[in-house]
């Protein structure tokens, strides 16, 4: 299900650089698109808290 959401965001976003970490206590996705009008970066991060239970 997460991943499906995003590939929604991929989509929608135009994102054209995609990383994602895994570890045994959370998930981080790095994303990267450029703004077409202006061509600058911009840059985000999502961080995950992995839940053991």
């Amino acid at each position: 299900m997460l991943k499906n959401f995003i590939i929604q965001i991929n989509k929608t976003a135009l994102i054209d650089r995609f990383h994602e970490t895994e570890t045994a206590e959370e998930l981080i996705f790095q994303l990267s698109t450029v703004n077409p009008q202006n061509g600058e970066y911009a840059f985000g991060c999502l961080k995950f808290e992995v839940n053991s239970k």
